[in-house]
């Protein structure tokens, strides 16, 4: 009689270990890892910011030079080891800022805006955390009324800031603490004044990149006998690395290779904010946060169109390589191929008495679903798992609606992420 566990295997093409050891055969200092963005979203001009509007006026229509609007948060992202965060900014040069005249108008106070990142580094342990403030200054118009000056493309202001906390250089051994897998980092972004963002984004960068200098050009672990690189499949791929000369360390090895390196893709596959530069000033001055997304008492909205019809929504794409499926499941599913577990967080609350709910799904309606009774907003989230798919016809669309349990009652919601979840050893 056969092994009905051999009967289940299925052939393979040398290529595909070989093409899988010489990807991993690297070091990956870089690679698309954005933690969260902000921006514009497509809008076509700046709300918050009036073009060319004489400030001088009866009534508020620029911001105010000290308050500070919170445009992102994000919540305990897993840092990949040795990395700290970076913010990104695209902006062009800022607006004017508006102060009380005394008499119930406002008229021109200074020309100025600034994007601040609040960074918090968190232990493995949970026990110590690190604050760290980033802050970018965005230069003022010189055309009148701080308006947006011609040739917008050309002015475009690009600036970047590291988020370094003081234990970076503590010493080798402190940061050696600080670099261990579980790390975690919360993220406040912050805009001040009258700033013109395009696109901001939080991104991880490695804190140091060193290299070894040898007499000889450090030899690949994927490698032959003599050191040399395979340019060629080899023919035999054992279960497990059964003789020193087995470099590939068997099909066991590279699995657990390829496993290892797809979990530094990057530990935020999805955020979304539910404000943008293209919002108006009276819809940010209520809480100078994002203006929530809000549902419609039990009846499911899309989020951000507000649509109560599935139809062709748009959805949106995860920042991880291949194609996503939310799958329901246990650990088990940690067991198979291509399956990463994630944390699926919304930052919501609900209106009145009663409960809030937040689907989170993809085109074939495997979803997960946050709720929260609070009053006030919070943080909730909930244990998933996303699949990467492996044909370019696997679908990578992830969509989000809210309601709530009663009728006249509305869930709202600022802030969701996708990010990585460490499982136990």
């Amino acid at each position: 009689m056969p092994d009905p566990d051999a009967a289940a295997l299925e052939q393979t093409s040398p290529a595909v270990p070989h093409a899988a050891a010489r990807g991993t055969d690297s070091i990956l200092a870089s690679g698309r890892r954005v933690l969260a963005r902000y921006g514009l979203r497509g809008d076509s001009e700046w709300k918050l910011v009036p073009d060319g509007s004489d400030p001088t006026s009866g009534s508020q229509i620029y911001p105010t030079s000290d308050t500070a609007r919170v445009v992102m948060r994000a919540t305990e992202i897993p840092l990949t080891p040795g990395y700290l965060v970076r913010l990104d900014v695209l902006a062009l040069p800022s607006g004017p800022t508006q102060q009380s005249d005394g008499l119930g108008g406002y008229e021109l106070d200074v020309a100025l805006g600034q994007v601040i990142a609040y960074v918090t580094y968190r232990s493995p342990d949970g026990l110590v955390e690190h604050d760290v403030e980033a802050a970018i200054d965005i230069p003022a118009s010189a055309a009148p009324f701080a308006a947006e000056p011609d040739g917008a493309v050309a002015a475009a202001l690009t600036r970047t800031v590291v988020a370094v906390p003081q234990v970076v250089d503590a010493g080798p051994e402190q940061w050696a603490e600080w670099s261990a897998v579980g790390v975690e980092v919360d993220i406040r972004v912050e805009v001040v004044g009258a700033c013109r963002v395009i696109d901001l984004a939080l991104v991880e960068q490695p804190a140091r990149v060193v290299c070894s200098l040898d007499d000889a050009w450090p030899s690949p672990l994927y490698a032959d006998g003599l050191g040399a690189a395979w340019a060629q499949p080899i023919t035999s791929w054992p279960q497990t690395q059964i003789s020193a000369d087995d470099k590939g360390g068997g099909v066991v090895a590279l699995a657990e290779g390829v496993a290892a390196h797809g979990d530094l893709l990057g530990p935020v596959l999805w955020s979304w904010s539910s404000g943008s530069e293209g919002d108006t000033l009276a819809n940010w001055l209520a809480a100078n946060e994002a203006p929530a997304f809000t549902s419609s008492g039990t009846t499911a909205r899309h989020v951000p169109t507000s649509s109560s019809s599935p139809g062709d929504l748009p959805a949106a794409l995860t920042g991880c390589q291949g194609a996503t499926l939310l799958q329901s499941g246990d650990d088990a599913l940690g067991r198979r191929t291509g399956v990463q577990p994630v944390w699926i967080a919304a930052y919501m609350r609900i209106s009145g008495t009663g409960t809030a709910y937040l689907r989170v799904e993809t085109s074939d309606l495997d979803s997960y679903t946050l709720e929260t009774t609070s009053l006030v907003f919070e943080w909730v989230r909930v244990a998933g798992w996303l699949e990467v798919g492996a044909s370019p016809e696997d679908s990578r669309e992830i969509r989000a609606w809210l309601d709530a349990s009663v009728g006249g009652i509305n869930g709202e919601v600022r802030y969701i992420q996708i990010s990585r979840r460490q499982l136990p050893p």
